[in-house]
């Protein structure tokens, strides 16, 4: 289900489900990046969301990105360091870690697949005052592979069509 409107939000925003045992986490659908992050629960300056903010330590299968598996960030204290800024200021401060992600909610029961997704632990202007937890990336551009065109390519979907009506 695809949440919010430009009216009033200025963006729209879906349900993924993180980990084992299951958190559900909001979500900005972004058409420009390939980025899937949201603050955790150790987030030292992260604003107040519609869900809590994701316990890395609750999951039995969250895992942190090491050293060297960081192709896209900087070492920081044995893990993988991202940022991320647009242009507008608004910008986050994480690691990167590997769980299992649905999109949806916890009724629809959409198949997991394992997954790198940021954990941000600073979030400044928009990300901090925005309702919706983080960000889904979802660019077209096949040099960055997003959390959608890795669901699509898993035998958890069996088409790759994807579509978004926004209509109100």
């Amino acid at each position: 289900r695809l949440y919010g409107d430009i009216a009033n939000h200025a963006y729209y925003y879906v349900d993924v489900i993180v980990g084992n045992p299951p958190q559900r986490v909001s979500v900005i659908l972004d058409t420009g990046s390939a980025l899937c992050a949201f603050p955790c629960k150790q987030c030292k300056h992260c604003g107040s969301h519609v869900d809590p903010n994701f316990d890395f330590e609750q999951s039995r299968t969250a895992a942190w990105l090491g050293c060297g598996e960081c192709t896209h960030g900087q070492c920081q204290n044995g893990k993988c360091g991202y940022y991320q800024g647009y242009t507008e200021g608004s910008s986050i401060r994480g690691f990167w870690f590997r769980d299992e992600i649905s999109i949806g909610d916890m009724l629809q029961h959409n198949p997991p697949i394992l997954a790198q997704m940021g954990c941000h632990n600073d979030e400044n202007r928009l990300f901090f005052t925005q309702r919706a937890n983080g960000i889904l990336g979802i660019s077209a551009n096949p040099s960055q592979p997003t959390l959608l065109s890795r669901l699509l390519s898993s035998e958890a979907v069996g088409s790759h069509v994807f579509t978004i009506c926004l209509a109100e």
